[in-house]
């Protein structure tokens, strides 16, 4: 099979099992694929994400072969892989936990995780770093620091920031414990480079990471910042457990997970007909692609330009969305005009539809919103508008399933909330002193890794007026563990269990504490003290 391949990590390994491959590597922003075949005429097209600068092949509905994109960042870019996504026959992502929100896009999705890379095996003896991360910390990134902050109180532990990817396998083949953290609860590169050279791996427990590896015997698994101690503690104290560990999970990682077993994983993940979208609905796929990531500032256009390409796709519900949000944000006369023709025959797409009652609210265009609000069955907003009218909207988006769009950067002063999420930034933005933003963000984000950071602002906030609540410090001390504060977890347990002893609520207690966390290593963050030992006593 001739294959022509995008970015394509795998292309040395496809041309292993016999296929005919031209790696190809086009230039940063939109281009044609075309020009840059040649005379090659593939039976395949395979396009993997690139990290870093991007390309977008503006000509991909003209080719009648099938079409493969591979989104190796879906839990980052998944709020333009939906769009992109769609001018190609099947979607593949690194993250198990994304297929079925990026099913709601397209009807071929598969999981085909990241690959190891064959490496020979550096002996135990010769192993000359005890504990080893690599990986960028910053004021970004606050949670890495707290985690790297617990990997310093083992000795020998070594951090690195940057390093080149060969020097970077060079030291986990010389380092015997690789902790690992993920930004947005994702499996990472880190995850099957350290255990392709051979690293006892600690890592997160997220969806298909089990399915990657045996957790208590190729893996260590960890729900929060205690459990990683303990589990770290006990590796460095046991080097033959650590050694076993390393050894289990090269030899997965060979016998699996190899860029060999993915070629032909990602072979059999062709789907039997096409999906791809063609023509206008190819063509208005592409620019809301590009009109999303220049409003999520990855890509530079001309707004004038864009709206250009936008308009002859005005029609379809997607495009017009787009366009809206362009003109809200550069061109507010053309918005106005925009929304009051919406406002006239309401769109029946609840996403269009949302999005203009959104933008009458922004632009104070009240009888517009009034119509536009009756018809996505959302109550008329106040005037003036209030943080209550805004939480509708995150209700709103909870129930057409956009909780949260993960590595888009909301603007409160330039963006029209799109999502639940967004919604509730907006209304603590403008009304900072209602507690109900921070309650329903809270609430929102509970379920996802990544955001403890934002929850723990959100739960302070609560806390401040409500320091007797012992739930509420309890969950501020489950959240302070996720993010590995281990110092404040420890803190806030105690507060909420002499808030509970207050209230004669210890068995309440000590039921809530066993079911957030089964291992215990919650609890035995609680000081020695007399209260804490009755707090933890069972009900």
């Amino acid at each position: 099979m001739k294959i022509a391949a995008i970015d394509l990590g795998l292309s040395e390994a496809l041309s292993h099992l016999g296929h005919e491959v031209l790696p190809l590597h086009p230039p940063d922003g939109v281009s044609c694929l075309a020009p840059l075949l040649g005379g090659f005429a593939p039976d395949l097209i395979i396009q993997q994400e690139r990290l870093g600068p991007r390309a977008f092949l503006a000509d991909l509905s003209r080719f009648s072969c099938p079409k493969v994109f591979w989104s190796i960042d879906t839990h980052l870019n998944a709020f333009w892989h939906t769009t992109y996504g769609r001018l190609f026959d099947a979607i593949l992502t690194t993250q198990k936990g994304w297929v079925e929100h990026l099913q709601r896009a397209h009807p071929h999705v598969r999981w085909l995780p990241w690959p190891g890379t064959p490496r020979p095996y550096v002996a135990w003896e010769k192993r000359t770093t005890p504990a080893l991360f690599v990986g960028r910390v910053g004021p970004s990134r606050p949670v890495r620091g707290w985690f790297v902050e617990l990997c310093t109180r083992i000795p020998g532990f070594r951090l690195e920031t940057d390093l080149p990817f060969e020097a970077m396998l060079d030291a986990y083949a010389h380092a015997c414990i690789a902790p690992n953290e993920a930004i947005l609860g994702e499996i990472n590169f880190r995850l099957l480079e350290a255990a392709s050279c051979g690293c006892a791996v600690l890592t997160p427990r997220v969806p298909g990471v089990e399915e990657l590896f045996v957790p208590g015997e190729e893996v260590l698994l960890y729900e929060h910042g205690g459990d990683f101690l303990e589990m770290l503690r006990d590796l460095a104290a046991s080097p033959a457990k650590a050694r076993l560990f390393g050894i289990r999970a090269y030899a997965r990682v060979q016998a699996e997970h190899l860029p060999e077993h993915r070629a032909r994983q990602l072979l059999d993940c062709l789907p039997g007909q096409s999906h791809a979208a063609q023509g206008a609905e190819a063509d208005a796929a592409f620019w809301c692609t590009i009109a999303v990531l220049r409003e999520a500032e990855r890509l530079e256009i001309p707004p004038e330009r864009l709206r250009r390409q936008l308009l002859p796709y005005a029609k379809q519900p997607e495009a017009a969305a787009a366009l809206l949000r362009l003109e809200v944000e550069t061109a507010p006369d053309a918005a106005r005009a925009t929304v009051e023709r919406l406002a006239l025959t309401p769109p029946q797409d609840p996403v269009l539809c949302g999005l203009a009652a959104l933008a009458a609210l922004r632009l104070k265009q009240w009888e517009a919103a009034a119509k536009l609000h009756a018809a996505a069955h959302v109550p008329a907003p106040s005037q003036p508008i209030d943080a209550a009218a805004l939480l509708t909207w995150a209700t709103y988006w909870e129930a057409h399933g956009i909780p949260c769009r993960p590595g888009f950067v909301f603007s409160p002063t330039r963006h029209l909330p799109a999502s639940a999420l967004e919604a509730i930034i907006l209304a603590h933005e403008l009304f900072p002193e209602d507690p109900e933003p921070p309650r329903r963000l809270a609430e929102l984000l509970a379920p996802w890794r990544g955001y403890e950071a934002l929850r723990l602002g959100a739960l302070s906030f609560l806390s401040l007026r409500a320091p007797d609540d012992w739930r509420l410090a309890l969950d501020i001390a489950g959240t302070n563990a996720r993010a590995f504060r281990l110092q404040e977890a420890a803190e806030e347990l105690a507060l909420a269990a002499d808030a509970a002893r207050r209230h004669g609520a210890l068995g309440d207690f000590t039921h809530a504490l066993n079911a957030a966390d089964p291992s215990g290593a919650l609890a035995r963050l609680l000081p020695c003290t007399k209260e804490a030992a009755m707090a933890t006593e069972p009900a």
